[in-house]
C-alpha cells in the first residue's frame, strides 16, 4: 500500500467493526464492504452524483461492480458477497433466522477457500479475518483500471 489513502479502508473496518457480537458484526460488516463497493463504481465512473440519485440497493451496487471489475480468478469475490448479503438480509429481517449457522459458514468458507486459509479460532475472530481479506481485495479490484 503506497499511502494513508489506501489504508483508509482497512482502517474503518477495524474501527467500527465490533469483535464480540455476530449479528452486529454481520451488519456493520455489510455496510463497510458496501461502501469499498460503492468506492468501485465511483472509481469507474464520469458521473458519480447519478449513481447517488439512482439509489441503488446493495445487490444492484454488488452486481455493477461485479461488471465493472470481473476477473474470473475473483469469482469467488462476488459470490461471498452474494452470501454476505443473504446472511445480512436474514439478520435483518426475521427473529430467528433459519440455517443461520450454515449461511455463516458457507460464507466463511467461500472466502477462507479463496486463498486466506481456514482461519483457526471462534467465529468472531474468524468472521473479522474474512471481512479484512474481502475489503483488500475489493480496495485491489478498485484500483484496477478497465482492462
Amino acid at each position: 500500500m503506497s499511502n494513508s489513502a489506501d489504508i483508509k479502508p482497512l482502517v474503518r473496518l477495524l474501527t467500527f467493526l465490533p469483535s464480540n457480537d455476530v449479528t452486529l458484526m454481520v451488519l456493520k460488516g455489510h455496510l463497510l464492504i458496501e461502501e469499498q463497493l460503492v468506492s468501485i463504481l465511483k472509481s469507474r465512473v464520469s458521473y458519480s452524483k447519478a449513481l447517488e440519485e439512482a439509489r441503488l440497493s446493495f445487490f444492484q451496487r454488488l452486481c455493477l461492480a461485479k461488471a465493472l471489475g470481473y476477473r474470473k480468478e475473483n469469482e469467488w469475490v462476488w459470490h461471498s458477497i452474494k452470501k454476505l448479503n443473504s446472511v445480512r438480509n436474514d439478520l435483518a429481517h426475521k427473529v430467528e433466522p433459519a440455517k443461520l449457522n450454515i449461511k455463516l459458514r458457507e460464507f466463511l468458507e467461500l472466502v477462507e477457500d479463496s486463498g486466506l486459509r481456514r482461519q483457526q479460532g471462534n467465529l468472531q475472530s474468524r468472521l473479522k479475518a474474512c471481512f479484512l481479506f474481502l475489503c483488500g481485495t475489493l480496495q485491489g479490484i478498485g484500483e484496477k483500471k478497465n482492462g
